[in-house]
């Protein structure tokens, strides 16, 4: 878990993080979040089918990188070079570094997409509230357990859809920046590797 939160800590560093940029992302994913849960709470099974295979093709690319970088050397710094060039492939280097943790984080949040989609379509499919219904009619709810029992009914497909939304928006947010960087960490990788 402590990986998690690392990989999380390290993907942050990498982010413009001016306090007012950062509460207003929160507020819009949160307020959107919340607005598709109420809105589309109802899940379809094609739905997940789409989620579960445009995340795991992301994720496959992602870790199609991630082995790329990590078997990629740095470019070295050769003691003649100008200092602007030392200071240009310095931070070459490091941006392959950040991208590192960048597609770190991009797969763990397709995972937790993925598996949140896997139960959203098992409990669909599988169960498809004959789990609730069977409770209900075994225990004859009545009075506060018939209140709990429709509060759960009612209140847990909505927070489901709002972690698959979310992970969903954290995933192609992630994804489109993670583009954008590594296009440029490669462009800058070309130029200085045609310099030398």
């Amino acid at each position: 878990m402590l990986k998690l939160f690392e990989i999380y800590r390290k993907d942050s560093a990498t982010r413009d993080r001016s306090r007012t940029s950062a509460m207003r992302g929160r507020a819009l994913i949160g307020a959107t979040v919340i607005l598709l849960s109420l809105l589309f709470n109802d899940i379809s099974l094609d739905f997940l089918a789409a989620v579960l295979a445009v995340q795991s093709i992301l994720a496959g690319f992602g870790f199609n990188v991630l082995v790329f970088l990590t078997t990629n050397k740095a470019i070295p710094v050769l003691p003649a070079a100008k200092i602007e060039r030392k200071l240009k492939i310095a931070r070459v280097n490091d941006l392959g570094r950040e991208i590192f943790y960048n597609i770190s984080y991009f797969n763990t949040i397709a995972i937790l997409c993925i598996a949140t989609a896997l139960i959203l379509a098992t409990t669909k499919s599988f169960c498809g509230g004959v789990i609730f219904e069977w409770w209900k009619n075994r225990y004859h709810l009545s009075g506060v357990g018939k209140l709990i029992y429709d509060v759960t009914v009612f209140v847990a497909p909505k927070i489901a859809a709002g972690a698959l939304y979310l992970f969903i928006i954290l995933a192609v947010t992630t994804f489109m920046r993670l583009i954008y960087r590594s296009t440029y960490y490669f462009e800058q990788k070309i130029a200085l590797s045609e310099h030398d």
